[in-house]
């Protein structure tokens, strides 16, 4: 029996490999297709210190989401160990 080596096997998998990703780039290219491009928009919501409790953000956002905007991001900024003001980033695509 015939043993392939390794050094071979990996040559041959690295030139299917980047055929594949070639053959992927020319198609996603092709001028005689038109490119679908979400657009979207982004809306930020700032919450200062703790003002508002966990039911009350949780309302918020699920009303936001009804609105159509999706959840993306969350930020904490903390000043001098407390937290000074998260905000919630939100995104839809643009109607």
């Amino acid at each position: 029996m015939t043993r392939i080596s390794p050094i071979v096997l990996f040559v041959v998998l690295g030139i299917g490999l980047l055929t594949i990703a070639f053959h992927s780039v020319i198609t996603a290219a092709s001028p005689d297709q038109p490119r679908l491009v979400t657009k979207w928009e982004h809306m930020a919501m700032p919450v200062e210190g703790e003002k508002l409790s966990i039911p009350e953000i949780s309302r918020k956002i699920i009303a936001i989401g009804q609105d159509g905007w999706e959840l993306v991001d969350v930020e904490t900024f903390v000043k001098g160990g407390n937290t000074n003001k998260t905000v919630y980033f939100f995104k839809r695509p643009k109607q």
